[in-house]
């Protein structure tokens, strides 16, 4: 039951809903009850893995997250190693 009402509680105090950032992660942003702003947002290694998916070369993921072209290689290593 006092999960449901925290549930409830959160839900509808919300900053912004899902949102994309400028560089792909997805996340969204909610206050807990002290009105702190708590932000839940995907693993950079599920973005990389996304736009690699979606087609995209190491270089553009690396220009579009701002990550090295290392370390985007990396993130995809352990995304895919993950599953």
């Amino acid at each position: 039951m006092l999960v449901m009402i925290l549930y409830m509680y959160m839900v509808s105090k919300y900053v912004h809903g899902i949102k994309e950032h400028a560089w792909g992660q997805r996340g969204l942003r909610f206050y807990d009850p002290d009105f702190h702003i708590i932000e839940v947002s995907e693993p950079l290694s599920a973005v990389v893995k996304r736009f690699y998916d979606q087609g995209m070369t190491f270089e553009e993921i690396s220009k579009k997250t701002m990550l090295s072209v290392k370390m985007a290689q990396r993130l995809h290593k352990k995304a895919i190693s993950d599953n």
